[in-house]
């Protein structure tokens, strides 16, 4: 019934009005020549039958202020449930709709996002684009231009390698990683380092199969000891706490989860990683030991206290507080202390009042103390 009702939206949209996104009718092959010849960039949406794809679709583009941004590009649906949409599918490597395919004037891929993205952040992603961004081509020139330190060319070169492979360039992406591997033989920067844990993860992959519970992960776990700049190892044990977890190692995950957080370093995007972490183990639920439970709310705590000290700045402290407040109260619920958990969230929507997730997490709390 979706993927009717969207196909007939985009029928009825191919004439325009204003404040609507105008899509391209004819083939994909098309569409590119269309945006050469008009030397306007092309964004090509693919979308399925799926929950997320009519939200994109209806609260997203439905935005005037998105349809504004889309109406001075070419714009093209790309239906994954037809046969059309799933050779594109194929050809750009991808896994998972929605996903939004930006390409040059000159015809060459530059930038896949997948995912719902709301108006706000829809707007901000395709200014950037248009820009010039970190955008492939800007990444290529950044990569062959002189750099200040090793760190700062790796970081140029590894998401290269990860937005090539993104859109499906799957040899180019390799050699990009090949190059940051070569810079870096012992992963002494983080950049480095991540790089060497994919390329570990990606053989381990090819010979444990499509079985994650059969990967042998003992190859990923030496290279992250041998690992010897603090952050490097840091953002490393995440990774491998993380698949220790999808690969049906749960004790070990978290085991390694903690390490990693007693060990952490003092520097920049220690914060991102927390709430990655409380966000890992608030999914698990009661799945957890109560030890586990009880370090999940004491990362928590933690991230309350980085976001005073300074470290949510850029981002904005009034957003960060907020949502480290909210994950406090995941993580009291997590650990049976509704009535805690409840007393934080009216913190929490005394900042935000207008965030509908916090205001529905705050009823179902009161719901269940009733």
């Amino acid at each position: 019934m979706l993927t009717t009702t969207l196909a007939l939206a985009t029928l009825a949209l191919a004439s325009g009005t204003e404040g609507e996104v105008v899509w391209f009718q004819g083939a994909h092959a098309a569409a590119i020549e269309a945006a050469k010849t008009e030397k306007k960039p092309l964004l090509t949406y693919f979308w399925a039958n799926t929950e997320n794809c009519s939200r994109l679709y209806s609260e997203t583009m439905g935005d005037p202020g998105v349809a504004a941004e889309m109406r001075e590009m070419i714009c093209f649906s790309a239906n994954a449930g037809d046969d059309a949409g799933r050779a594109l599918l194929e050809k750009y490597g991808l896994e998972t709709v929605p996903a939004l395919l930006f390409i040059g004037a000159d015809g060459n891929a530059e930038e896949m996002m997948t995912g719902f993205m709301n108006a706000g952040t829809f707007v901000s992603e395709i200014q950037r684009i248009k820009r010039g961004e970190n955008t492939i081509s800007n990444l290529r020139q950044r990569v062959a231009a002189e750099h200040e330190g090793l760190e700062e060319e790796l970081a140029a070169r590894k998401m290269l390698a990860d937005k090539l492979a993104a859109v499906g360039d799957d040899e180019e992406a390799r050699e990009m990683l090949d190059s940051v591997l070569a810079r870096d033989k012992r992963g002494a920067t983080v950049v480095g380092a991540l790089a060497h844990t994919d390329r570990i993860i990606e053989t381990i992959a090819r010979k444990g199969g499509t079985d994650m519970a059969a990967w042998d992960l003992r190859p990923l776990a030496k290279f992250v000891q041998r690992v010897p700049e603090p952050k490097a190892k840091f953002e490393s044990r995440l990774v491998l706490a993380g698949l220790e977890i999808d690969t049906g190692k749960r004790t070990d995950g978290v085991a390694t989860y903690m390490r990693a957080w007693k060990e952490r370093p003092e520097a920049d995007g220690v914060l991102n990683s927390g709430f990655g972490i409380v966000d890992q183990l608030a999914h698990l639920g009661d799945e957890l030991t109560n030890t586990q439970k009880q370090f999940a709310l004491t990362v928590a705590h933690d991230l309350v206290g980085l976001v005073h000290e300074g470290e949510g700045e850029g981002e904005g402290e009034g957003d960060m507080r907020p949502y480290a407040l909210f994950q406090v109260a995941r993580c009291q619920q997590l650990n049976g202390a509704n009535a805690e958990a409840l007393a934080t969230m009216d913190k929490v929507l005394e900042l935000r009042p207008e965030n509908e997730d916090y205001v529905a997490f705050r009823n179902a709390l009161a719901e269940t103390n009733s």
